[in-house]
């Protein structure tokens, strides 16, 4: 995918979140897509169902889910990180496809957290 895609594809995925009641986080390392989503549970369901039917996405892992008593995010935000450590943190998560406890959700939303204040 080219870098030119991007702002079309946080253009029209924001618009569609919106009208959803779609909340989160959408980090972009310049190989991986990690996202935070949160929502309504049927909002999040369709919205699942959407990405892994879509041939753009491929090798979709799932780190963490749960309910949360509350939204960490009051709007959607896109974050282009620079630092390699955060990089390396989201390809290490790819590489281990899943595999790892309940704990790392806390690990995952601190990471994406962060970046959505860069």
């Amino acid at each position: 995918m080219s870098l030119a895609e991007i702002p079309r594809i946080v253009a029209a995925v924001r618009a569609r979140n919106d009208v959803a009641g779609i909340t989160g986080v959408l980090l972009f390392t310049g190989q991986d897509f990690a996202q935070m989503i949160e929502g309504p549970p049927q909002a999040v369901a369709d919205l699942w169902a959407s990405i892994r039917g879509d041939p753009r996405h491929h090798d979709i892992v799932v780190f963490h889910d749960e309910r949360a008593s509350e939204r960490w995010f009051n709007d959607s935000r896109v974050g282009f990180p620079s630092d390699a450590g955060v990089i390396a943190q989201v390809e290490a998560w790819r590489r281990s496809r899943g595999a790892h406890d309940s704990a790392k959700g806390g690990e995952l939303r601190n990471v994406l957290a962060a970046i959505d204040a860069l």
